[in-house]
């Protein structure tokens, strides 16, 4: 007996149906956690080489525990800074796991924000976990030529988050 195979020419969204399979290659990417830092302490910086952004006491950071070592953790952060005429500054995100620090990114270039006055610049980074431990993603900031810089100036806040997303 011959069978012949019919095939639908639309689907009725008014019904309900119920299934009953599996289905293969939709997993991951769910976000697990998310984490937000601001920093609000009115803070000048005047240095050539990269530092942390601080007020002496507290640090422009944000610490996330990751549930699996095939997570992947999105990182943005935000720098509201006073530029003033002829100064600039540039950032470098850093990856601090059991005392260790590692920076990730950094342009070499001091002048990446150059007279601008005020404003805000974000970036943006994907990461894979690797471990399951606490990481610690801290940023640190240097000036041309080591002109002083204004951070977080006027209770305009800079901003970290942390998302991770799972494999």
């Amino acid at each position: 007996m011959a069978f012949t195979l019919l095939k639908p020419t639309g689907i009725d969204l008014s019904q309900t149906f119920a299934f009953t399979g599996s289905v293969s290659g939709a997993g991951g990417g769910k976000v697990n956690q998310v984490l937000w830092s601001e920093y609000t302490y009115d803070t000048s910086i005047s240095s050539s080489s990269f530092t942390d952004l601080t007020d002496g006491s507290n640090i422009f950071q944000i610490q996330i525990t990751p549930t699996a070592t095939t997570s992947k953790i999105l990182l943005e952060y935000t720098i509201q800074a006073y530029v003033g005429s002829g100064r600039g500054y540039t950032t470098q995100l850093n990856k601090i796991v059991g005392g260790t620090t590692t920076p990730l990114y950094g342009p070499s270039d001091p002048s990446d924000i150059y007279d601008r006055g005020s404003g805000r610049d974000s970036i943006q980074s994907l990461q894979t976990a690797g471990t399951t431990s606490q990481m610690t993603f801290r940023i640190k900031v240097k000036t041309v030529g080591g002109n002083s810089v204004g951070f977080s100036a006027n209770n305009s806040p800079c901003i970290f988050t942390a998302i991770e997303i799972l494999a």
